[in-house]
């Protein structure tokens, strides 16, 4: 008696931590003496299934199941996933031909969530994949993409294109391919929640965030800005300037958030090339006292 009192107790403990809807699944084995199952004896249908539909709980149910429907599973019974319907994503609203932000054109602004969303595809093969064939299957999808996002649709074939040459170069780039290879650690769009010096909450998302072999925690930005009629180097130094402030929010709040020495850098897929911001801003959440 002392055992199936405590059995009874540790099933009402057990059953008792649910806060909506509890689901009791187990193998009837004639209700074998001693187990938790037999304890739901009187609680549950009658053992013979003959209809597709289950009958109705007994009439005699222990106090705890009291007001309770419970129901035997049928002998043919697999568990299903629940058929979950998930509403579609907002598609973010056409970007024009003009200006964006930063002073970025429009079609440039849409070339840059292409490649954000291609360099986060990359990062999930394992090892990276070629050139050849990861542009043969994903060709059409930036054009889709391109026309979803552009109201301007000359520009489709001139992003698709773009997109094509920039991955290619990332994926010839010894940098590049480090960038996006397996990592300790290794996160793509790793949303942050920091606090500001002036006190509000401000939430980050990291492009990509690993820990290398150094045991050096990287926070890199992702920059797709095409040249025009600047060169390389000058395009990077304005980049780096203007950018600067945002890698060190960043830098401070994974600072705050991690153990390791924080780097940060800035790779731009259009040249490509890899600049890091100073040798190390942050050290660690131990060091910002």
């Amino acid at each position: 008696a002392r055992e199936r009192h405590e059995l009874k107790r540790l099933l009402y403990v057990a059953c008792t931590r649910a806060r909506e809807s509890l689901h009791l699944l187990g193998v009837d084995q004639t209700s074998r003496s001693g187990s938790l199952f037999s304890l739901l004896e009187d609680a549950t249908d009658e053992p013979a299934l003959e209809s597709q539909t289950p009958a109705t709980a007994a009439a005699v149910q222990p106090d705890m199941f009291r007001g309770r429907t419970l129901h035997r599973l049928r002998e043919d019974y697999h568990w299903q996933p629940p058929d979950v319907v998930t509403p579609p994503k907002p598609e973010a609203a056409a970007v024009s031909s003009g200006d964006g932000p930063d002073g970025a054109s429009g079609w440039q602004v849409v070339l840059g969530i292409i490649m954000h969303e291609t360099l986060r595809t990359l990062c999930s093969h394992h090892p990276l994949p070629e050139a050849d064939d990861f542009v043969a299957s994903h060709r059409q999808r930036w054009e889709q993409r391109a026309r979803a996002l552009m109201a301007d649709d000359a520009r489709t074939e001139q992003i698709a294109a773009e997109a094509e040459r920039q991955v290619r170069n990332v994926l010839a780039d010894a940098q590049g391919r480090w960038i996006l290879s397996q990592h300790a650690d290794a996160q793509c769009e790793h949303g942050l929640t920091g606090v500001d010096p002036d006190g509000g909450l401000v939430n980050v998302f990291l492009d990509r965030m690993f820990v290398d072999e150094q045991g050096h925690r990287w926070v890199i930005d992702y920059k797709s800005t095409t040249v025009d009629n600047i060169s390389a180097d000058e395009l990077i130094a304005s980049e780096v300037v203007r950018y600067r402030p945002q890698l060190a929010r960043y830098g401070r709040f994974v600072a705050a958030t991690y153990p390791e020495k924080v780097r940060l850098g800035i790779y731009f897929t259009a040249l490509p090339r890899f600049e890091e911001l100073g040798e190390s801003l942050f050290q660690s959440a131990a060091d910002l006292g």
